[in-house]
Protein backbone atom coordinates (compact mmCIF):
# COMPACT_ATOMS: atom_id res chain seq x y z
CA UNK A 1 0.00 0.00 0.00
CA UNK A 2 1.30 3.54 -1.08
CA UNK A 3 0.95 5.27 2.38
CA UNK A 4 0.86 9.14 2.56
CA UNK A 5 4.47 10.43 3.73
CA UNK A 6 3.84 13.86 3.37
CA UNK A 7 3.25 14.77 6.86
CA UNK A 8 5.56 17.12 7.42
CA UNK A 9 9.12 16.94 8.49
CA UNK A 10 8.96 16.82 12.21
CA UNK A 11 6.34 13.93 12.17
CA UNK A 12 8.29 12.55 9.35
CA UNK A 13 11.34 12.12 10.80
CA UNK A 14 9.73 10.86 14.26
CA UNK A 15 8.68 7.79 11.85
CA UNK A 16 11.68 7.73 10.35
CA UNK A 17 13.61 6.99 14.45
CA UNK A 18 10.38 4.46 14.89
CA UNK A 19 11.06 2.23 11.80
CA UNK A 20 14.28 2.64 12.69
CA UNK A 21 14.38 0.78 16.33
CA UNK A 22 12.21 -1.42 14.16
CA UNK A 23 14.76 -2.09 11.80
CA UNK A 24 18.09 -1.80 13.68
CA UNK A 25 17.30 -2.80 17.00
CA UNK A 26 17.56 -1.32 20.54
CA UNK A 27 21.30 -0.02 19.95
CA UNK A 28 19.43 2.94 17.90
CA UNK A 29 20.29 6.38 20.04
CA UNK A 30 18.66 9.04 18.79
CA UNK A 31 19.80 12.41 18.20
CA UNK A 32 16.98 15.08 18.46
CA UNK A 33 19.18 18.38 19.00
CA UNK A 34 19.21 21.02 16.64
CA UNK A 35 23.23 20.52 17.13
CA UNK A 36 23.17 17.04 15.95
CA UNK A 37 24.62 16.38 12.61
CA UNK A 38 22.36 13.72 11.85
CA UNK A 39 18.79 12.42 13.45
CA UNK A 40 19.99 8.82 14.85
CA UNK A 41 23.10 6.72 15.85
CA UNK A 42 23.18 2.86 15.76
CA UNK A 43 25.74 -0.05 16.14
CA UNK A 44 26.94 -1.46 12.40
CA UNK A 45 27.72 -5.16 14.34
CA UNK A 46 24.61 -6.23 15.33
CA UNK A 47 21.18 -7.70 13.66
CA UNK A 48 20.25 -6.33 10.21
CA UNK A 49 23.30 -4.13 9.39
CA UNK A 50 26.24 -7.04 9.83
CA UNK A 51 26.10 -9.95 12.08
CA UNK A 52 29.09 -10.14 14.18
CA UNK A 53 31.02 -12.48 16.53
CA UNK A 54 30.44 -11.41 20.24
CA UNK A 55 34.38 -10.74 19.93
CA UNK A 56 33.97 -8.14 17.48
CA UNK A 57 32.51 -5.06 17.63
CA UNK A 58 30.71 -3.12 15.28
CA UNK A 59 31.06 0.59 14.60
CA UNK A 60 29.09 3.85 14.09
CA UNK A 61 26.09 4.16 11.98
CA UNK A 62 24.15 6.76 11.24
CA UNK A 63 20.91 7.30 9.88
CA UNK A 64 19.80 11.52 8.34
CA UNK A 65 16.32 12.01 7.46
CA UNK A 66 15.99 14.03 4.34
CA UNK A 67 12.18 15.58 3.86
CA UNK A 68 11.11 16.87 0.16
CA UNK A 69 8.70 19.35 0.19
CA UNK A 70 5.66 18.85 -2.33
CA UNK A 71 7.60 15.12 -3.90
CA UNK A 72 4.93 15.19 -6.46
CA UNK A 73 5.42 18.40 -8.34
CA UNK A 74 9.18 17.02 -8.54
CA UNK A 75 8.07 13.95 -9.72
CA UNK A 76 6.39 15.41 -12.77
CA UNK A 77 8.87 17.95 -13.83
CA UNK A 78 12.58 16.24 -15.21
CA UNK A 79 13.72 13.96 -12.54
CA UNK A 80 17.06 15.50 -13.65
CA UNK A 81 17.06 18.65 -12.82
CA UNK A 82 14.89 18.98 -9.86
CA UNK A 83 14.83 15.10 -8.08
CA UNK A 84 17.81 14.17 -9.08
CA UNK A 85 19.81 17.32 -8.32
CA UNK A 86 18.08 17.48 -4.89
CA UNK A 87 19.03 13.81 -4.27
CA UNK A 88 22.53 14.44 -5.01
CA UNK A 89 23.01 17.51 -2.96
CA UNK A 90 21.01 15.56 -0.07
CA UNK A 91 24.20 12.71 -0.25
CA UNK A 92 26.79 15.27 -0.62
CA UNK A 93 25.59 17.54 2.10
CA UNK A 94 25.50 14.30 4.50
CA UNK A 95 29.13 13.46 3.26
CA UNK A 96 30.17 17.14 4.11
CA UNK A 97 28.82 16.58 7.79
CA UNK A 98 31.12 13.24 7.81
CA UNK A 99 33.85 15.20 6.34
CA UNK A 100 33.81 18.03 9.37
CA UNK A 101 33.19 15.72 12.21
CA UNK A 102 36.21 13.79 10.92
CA UNK A 103 38.10 16.99 10.78
CA UNK A 104 36.83 18.86 14.33
CA UNK A 105 37.37 15.92 16.29
CA UNK A 106 39.99 13.90 14.84
CA UNK A 107 39.41 11.03 17.95
CA UNK A 108 36.00 10.29 17.29
CA UNK A 109 34.84 7.32 15.24
CA UNK A 110 34.10 7.36 12.00
CA UNK A 111 30.55 6.06 10.54
CA UNK A 112 30.78 2.95 8.57
CA UNK A 113 26.85 2.65 7.66
CA UNK A 114 24.96 5.39 6.35
CA UNK A 115 21.23 5.30 5.80
CA UNK A 116 19.67 8.19 4.03
CA UNK A 117 15.50 8.69 4.77
CA UNK A 118 13.63 10.31 2.18
CA UNK A 119 9.57 10.79 1.42
CA UNK A 120 10.91 11.32 -2.29
CA UNK A 121 10.24 8.40 -4.64
CA UNK A 122 13.83 7.69 -6.00
CA UNK A 123 12.51 5.31 -8.49
CA UNK A 124 11.73 8.03 -10.61
CA UNK A 125 15.39 8.62 -10.68
CA UNK A 126 17.04 8.35 -14.12
CA UNK A 127 20.44 6.45 -14.71
CA UNK A 128 22.19 9.90 -14.86
CA UNK A 129 21.36 10.31 -11.36
CA UNK A 130 21.69 7.79 -10.00
CA UNK A 131 25.49 7.41 -11.72
CA UNK A 132 26.33 10.84 -10.56
CA UNK A 133 24.99 10.02 -6.85
CA UNK A 134 27.19 6.74 -6.91
CA UNK A 135 30.56 8.77 -8.32
CA UNK A 136 30.06 11.20 -5.29
CA UNK A 137 29.91 8.23 -2.58
CA UNK A 138 32.93 6.85 -4.16
CA UNK A 139 34.74 10.11 -3.67
CA UNK A 140 34.22 9.87 0.06
CA UNK A 141 34.66 6.07 0.43
CA UNK A 142 38.31 6.71 -0.77
CA UNK A 143 38.71 9.01 2.39
CA UNK A 144 36.75 6.84 4.79
CA UNK A 145 37.18 3.69 3.92
CA UNK A 146 34.48 1.20 3.83
CA UNK A 147 31.41 3.27 3.80
CA UNK A 148 27.72 1.18 3.35
CA UNK A 149 24.80 3.39 1.93
CA UNK A 150 21.38 2.70 1.76
CA UNK A 151 18.51 5.04 0.97
CA UNK A 152 14.87 4.28 2.93
CA UNK A 153 12.59 5.84 0.59
CA UNK A 154 9.10 5.78 0.23
CA UNK A 155 8.69 2.78 -1.40
CA UNK A 156 10.75 1.53 0.63
CA UNK A 157 9.28 2.79 3.71
CA UNK A 158 5.62 1.93 2.87
CA UNK A 159 6.68 -1.64 2.33
CA UNK A 160 8.22 -1.31 5.86
CA UNK A 161 4.78 -0.14 7.89
CA UNK A 162 2.56 -2.33 5.56
CA UNK A 163 4.67 -5.59 6.62
CA UNK A 164 5.00 -5.18 9.75
CA UNK A 165 1.81 -4.68 12.23
CA UNK A 166 3.92 -2.67 14.83
CA UNK A 167 4.40 0.08 12.56
CA UNK A 168 1.12 0.18 10.43
CA UNK A 169 -1.12 -0.14 13.48
CA UNK A 170 0.98 2.88 15.24
CA UNK A 171 1.02 4.74 11.67
CA UNK A 172 -2.97 4.34 11.79
CA UNK A 173 -3.33 5.16 15.09
CA UNK A 174 -0.92 8.12 15.15
CA UNK A 175 2.48 9.16 14.50
CA UNK A 176 3.16 9.62 18.44
CA UNK A 177 1.02 6.89 19.20
CA UNK A 178 4.63 4.67 19.06
CA UNK A 179 7.20 7.14 19.06
CA UNK A 180 6.37 8.44 22.60
CA UNK A 181 10.22 6.42 24.17
CA UNK A 182 12.44 4.79 22.29
CA UNK A 183 14.74 3.72 25.26
CA UNK A 184 14.82 0.04 25.55
CA UNK A 185 12.36 -0.45 28.77
CA UNK A 186 12.54 -3.33 31.02
CA UNK A 187 9.19 -4.66 32.08
CA UNK A 188 9.90 -7.84 32.63
CA UNK A 189 8.49 -11.05 30.40
CA UNK A 190 6.62 -8.95 27.01
CA UNK A 191 5.01 -10.96 24.72
CA UNK A 192 3.04 -11.15 21.82
CA UNK A 193 -0.68 -12.43 22.03
CA UNK A 194 -1.51 -14.85 18.97
CA UNK A 195 -4.94 -15.60 17.76
CA UNK A 196 -5.70 -19.22 16.64
CA UNK A 197 -5.54 -19.38 13.22
CA UNK A 198 -7.99 -19.48 10.94
CA UNK A 199 -7.44 -21.81 8.05
CA UNK A 200 -8.55 -22.40 4.96
CA UNK A 201 -11.99 -21.71 4.20
CA UNK A 202 -14.62 -23.82 3.56
CA UNK A 203 -14.84 -24.71 -0.39
CA UNK A 204 -17.73 -25.56 -2.52
CA UNK A 205 -19.89 -23.66 -0.59
CA UNK A 206 -20.55 -19.48 -1.59
CA UNK A 207 -23.40 -19.47 1.06
CA UNK A 208 -20.66 -18.91 4.43
CA UNK A 209 -18.81 -16.69 1.93
CA UNK A 210 -19.78 -13.76 3.09
CA UNK A 211 -19.62 -14.96 6.45
CA UNK A 212 -16.12 -15.94 6.36
CA UNK A 213 -14.67 -12.89 4.83
CA UNK A 214 -16.11 -10.97 7.55
CA UNK A 215 -14.28 -13.10 10.28
CA UNK A 216 -11.28 -12.44 8.14
CA UNK A 217 -11.85 -9.30 9.02
CA UNK A 218 -12.26 -9.18 12.41
CA UNK A 219 -9.72 -11.30 13.01
CA UNK A 220 -7.42 -9.65 11.71
CA UNK A 221 -8.86 -6.41 13.58
CA UNK A 222 -8.53 -7.82 16.95
CA UNK A 223 -4.76 -9.56 16.38
CA UNK A 224 -4.08 -6.09 15.05
CA UNK A 225 -5.21 -4.43 18.50
CA UNK A 226 -2.51 -7.37 20.26
CA UNK A 227 0.20 -6.27 17.85
CA UNK A 228 -0.54 -2.64 18.81
CA UNK A 229 -0.01 -3.52 22.51
CA UNK A 230 3.01 -5.45 22.16
CA UNK A 231 4.51 -2.16 20.35
CA UNK A 232 2.93 0.19 22.91
CA UNK A 233 4.63 -2.13 25.68
CA UNK A 234 7.79 -3.11 24.20
CA UNK A 235 8.81 0.71 23.00
CA UNK A 236 7.50 1.81 26.81
CA UNK A 237 5.12 4.47 25.31
CA UNK A 238 2.65 3.14 28.60
CA UNK A 239 5.70 3.54 31.14
CA UNK A 240 7.10 0.12 31.08
CA UNK A 241 5.44 -0.68 34.44
CA UNK A 242 4.46 -4.57 35.53
CA UNK A 243 0.89 -3.93 35.49
CA UNK A 244 -1.05 -2.56 32.11
CA UNK A 245 -1.79 1.27 33.08
CA UNK A 246 -5.39 1.70 32.12
CA UNK A 247 -4.49 3.53 28.85
CA UNK A 248 -2.71 0.02 27.55
CA UNK A 249 -6.12 -2.03 28.93
CA UNK A 250 -8.40 0.35 26.79
CA UNK A 251 -6.62 -1.94 23.87
CA UNK A 252 -8.04 -5.13 25.26
CA UNK A 253 -11.82 -3.55 25.86
CA UNK A 254 -11.68 -2.79 22.38
CA UNK A 255 -10.50 -6.32 21.64
CA UNK A 256 -13.55 -7.24 23.25
CA UNK A 257 -15.50 -4.63 21.58
CA UNK A 258 -14.39 -6.07 17.58
CA UNK A 259 -14.76 -9.79 18.77
CA UNK A 260 -18.42 -9.19 19.92
CA UNK A 261 -19.24 -6.93 17.02
CA UNK A 262 -17.96 -9.41 14.55
CA UNK A 263 -19.37 -12.05 16.20
CA UNK A 264 -22.88 -10.65 15.27
CA UNK A 265 -21.99 -9.46 11.88
CA UNK A 266 -20.97 -12.85 11.04
CA UNK A 267 -23.53 -14.74 12.20
CA UNK A 268 -26.31 -12.72 11.07
CA UNK A 269 -24.94 -12.74 7.19
CA UNK A 270 -24.20 -16.78 7.84
CA UNK A 271 -28.02 -16.97 8.75
CA UNK A 272 -29.57 -15.04 6.00
CA UNK A 273 -27.60 -16.73 3.30
CA UNK A 274 -27.58 -20.56 4.73
CA UNK A 275 -30.90 -20.84 6.61
CA UNK A 276 -32.35 -20.27 2.96
CA UNK A 277 -31.33 -23.61 2.28
CA UNK A 278 -31.42 -25.92 5.28
CA UNK A 279 -35.28 -25.12 5.65
CA UNK A 280 -35.81 -27.52 2.53
CA UNK A 281 -33.15 -30.07 3.02
CA UNK A 282 -32.31 -30.12 7.36
CA UNK A 283 -34.56 -31.33 9.83
CA UNK A 284 -33.52 -30.01 12.49
CA UNK A 285 -33.37 -26.36 10.99
CA UNK A 286 -36.65 -27.11 9.44
CA UNK A 287 -38.22 -28.04 12.66
CA UNK A 288 -37.00 -24.62 14.18
CA UNK A 289 -38.74 -22.69 10.90
CA UNK A 290 -41.72 -24.79 12.01
CA UNK A 291 -41.83 -24.04 15.66
CA UNK A 292 -41.28 -20.08 14.45
CA UNK A 293 -44.53 -19.97 12.19
CA UNK A 294 -46.45 -21.84 14.68
CA UNK A 295 -45.83 -19.37 17.46
CA UNK A 296 -46.69 -16.91 15.14
CA UNK A 297 -50.40 -18.06 14.24
CA UNK A 298 -51.32 -19.03 17.73
CA UNK A 299 -50.42 -15.99 19.02
CA UNK A 300 -53.09 -13.88 20.70
CA UNK A 301 -53.02 -10.91 18.20
CA UNK A 302 -51.42 -12.31 14.98
CA UNK A 303 -49.00 -9.56 13.86
CA UNK A 304 -50.04 -7.31 10.42
CA UNK A 305 -46.82 -8.58 8.67
CA UNK A 306 -47.30 -12.54 9.15
CA UNK A 307 -50.97 -12.09 8.22
CA UNK A 308 -49.51 -10.37 4.68
CA UNK A 309 -46.89 -13.18 4.58
CA UNK A 310 -50.04 -15.35 4.58
CA UNK A 311 -51.68 -13.94 1.88
CA UNK A 312 -48.75 -13.10 -0.28
CA UNK A 313 -48.51 -15.25 -3.63
CA UNK A 314 -45.70 -16.66 -2.28
CA UNK A 315 -46.18 -16.98 1.73
CA UNK A 316 -43.64 -18.75 2.21
CA UNK A 317 -40.85 -17.33 0.91
CA UNK A 318 -42.35 -14.21 3.06
CA UNK A 319 -42.34 -16.21 6.19
CA UNK A 320 -38.75 -16.78 5.79
CA UNK A 321 -37.64 -13.49 5.63
CA UNK A 322 -39.74 -12.85 8.84
CA UNK A 323 -38.14 -15.50 10.43
CA UNK A 324 -34.31 -14.75 9.22
CA UNK A 325 -35.18 -11.14 10.45
CA UNK A 326 -36.45 -12.68 13.81
CA UNK A 327 -33.51 -14.26 14.04
CA UNK A 328 -30.86 -11.24 13.29
CA UNK A 329 -32.28 -7.99 14.39
CA UNK A 330 -31.01 -8.25 17.79
CA UNK A 331 -27.31 -8.86 18.90
CA UNK A 332 -26.04 -12.35 20.40
CA UNK A 333 -26.07 -11.89 23.99
CA UNK A 334 -25.00 -15.13 25.71
CA UNK A 335 -24.33 -18.56 24.92
CA UNK A 336 -28.22 -19.32 24.64
CA UNK A 337 -29.20 -16.45 22.73
CA UNK A 338 -26.12 -18.18 19.91
CA UNK A 339 -27.50 -22.09 20.44
CA UNK A 340 -31.19 -21.17 20.00
CA UNK A 341 -31.10 -18.37 17.13
CA UNK A 342 -27.97 -19.66 15.47
CA UNK A 343 -26.57 -22.99 16.07
CA UNK A 344 -30.22 -24.51 16.00
CA UNK A 345 -31.68 -22.32 12.93
CA UNK A 346 -28.29 -24.03 10.87
CA UNK A 347 -28.88 -27.48 12.31
CA UNK A 348 -25.56 -27.95 13.99
CA UNK A 349 -25.92 -30.81 16.20
CA UNK A 350 -24.61 -31.24 19.61
CA UNK A 351 -21.88 -34.05 17.80
CA UNK A 352 -20.83 -30.92 15.62
CA UNK A 353 -20.47 -28.36 18.24
CA UNK A 354 -20.42 -29.60 22.04
CA UNK A 355 -22.48 -27.50 24.03
CA UNK A 356 -20.06 -26.42 26.64
CA UNK A 357 -17.94 -25.04 23.50
CA UNK A 358 -21.34 -22.23 23.64
CA UNK A 359 -21.43 -21.97 27.67
CA UNK A 360 -18.06 -21.09 27.88
CA UNK A 361 -18.39 -17.95 26.42
CA UNK A 362 -20.57 -16.58 28.97
CA UNK A 363 -17.61 -15.29 30.89
CA UNK A 364 -17.01 -13.37 27.49
CA UNK A 365 -20.08 -12.11 27.45
CA UNK A 366 -20.32 -10.74 30.81
CA UNK A 367 -16.78 -8.67 29.77
CA UNK A 368 -18.93 -7.49 27.13
CA UNK A 369 -21.16 -6.23 28.55
CA UNK A 370 -19.22 -4.72 31.63
CA UNK A 371 -16.80 -2.68 28.58
CA UNK A 372 -20.48 -1.74 26.48
CA UNK A 373 -22.61 -0.64 28.82
CA UNK A 374 -20.56 0.31 32.29
CA UNK A 375 -17.11 1.26 30.77
CA UNK A 376 -15.78 -1.51 32.71
CA UNK A 377 -16.30 1.34 35.65
CA UNK A 378 -16.54 -0.82 39.21
CA UNK A 379 -19.04 1.43 40.80
CA UNK A 380 -20.38 3.81 38.34
CA UNK A 381 -23.16 5.21 40.92
CA UNK A 382 -20.50 6.60 43.00
CA UNK A 383 -20.10 10.60 42.26
CA UNK A 384 -17.70 12.05 44.96
CA UNK A 385 -14.59 10.18 43.30
CA UNK A 386 -13.38 9.04 40.11
CA UNK A 387 -14.76 5.13 40.16
CA UNK A 388 -12.39 2.47 39.76
CA UNK A 389 -12.01 0.11 36.18
CA UNK A 390 -12.29 -3.70 36.00
CA UNK A 391 -8.24 -4.63 35.65
CA UNK A 392 -7.76 -6.36 32.26
CA UNK A 393 -5.39 -8.64 31.82
CA UNK A 394 -4.04 -9.93 27.84
CA UNK A 395 -3.76 -13.32 28.87
CA UNK A 396 -7.57 -13.22 29.99
CA UNK A 397 -8.88 -10.89 27.39
CA UNK A 398 -7.10 -13.02 24.38
CA UNK A 399 -8.15 -16.54 25.73
CA UNK A 400 -12.08 -15.06 25.59
CA UNK A 401 -11.67 -13.21 21.94
CA UNK A 402 -9.81 -16.11 20.70
CA UNK A 403 -12.57 -18.37 21.65
CA UNK A 404 -15.16 -16.63 20.02
CA UNK A 405 -13.31 -16.45 16.93
CA UNK A 406 -12.53 -20.02 16.78
CA UNK A 407 -16.19 -20.60 17.52
CA UNK A 408 -17.64 -18.52 14.70
CA UNK A 409 -15.12 -20.29 12.55
CA UNK A 410 -16.53 -23.52 13.47
CA UNK A 411 -19.96 -22.28 13.26
CA UNK A 412 -19.08 -21.94 9.63
CA UNK A 413 -17.49 -24.41 8.36
CA UNK A 414 -20.54 -27.04 10.15
CA UNK A 415 -22.72 -24.56 8.11
CA UNK A 416 -21.01 -25.78 5.17
CA UNK A 417 -21.09 -28.98 5.80
CA UNK A 418 -24.70 -28.92 6.16
CA UNK A 419 -25.24 -27.04 3.45
CA UNK A 420 -23.51 -29.21 1.19
CA UNK A 421 -25.46 -32.10 2.30
CA UNK A 422 -28.88 -30.53 1.84
CA UNK A 423 -27.76 -30.02 -2.06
Amino acid sequence: MAWNLDIGYEQFTRLCQALARDILGPSVRLLNSPRSPWDAEFDTGTGYWRPTTEEEQGGLGVLDVKYLHDPGRRRRESPDRTLGQWYRQAIRSDLEKIQRQADDSPDSRIPEGFILATNASLSDLTEKARDEASGLLAEYETKFGDLRFEVWDREFISRYIDSLPDARYGFILGHDYILRSYEPVDIGRLTRYQLTSLGDRPTDCPEVIPAWWRLVSVHDSVGGLFDTLYSVRRLGADGGSADLPDSSQDLLRAAIVFSSAGLDACLEVLISHAVPILVSGNDKSRRKFERYIDSQATAPKASQEFLSAIKDPDPRARLLELYIRDLTTASFQGSASIKDRCSTALGITNEQLPGFRLTSLDEFFRSRNDVAHRLDLTKPGMLDAKPDRQPRSQEEVGRMCDEVLVLVRDLIRETASNVSICR
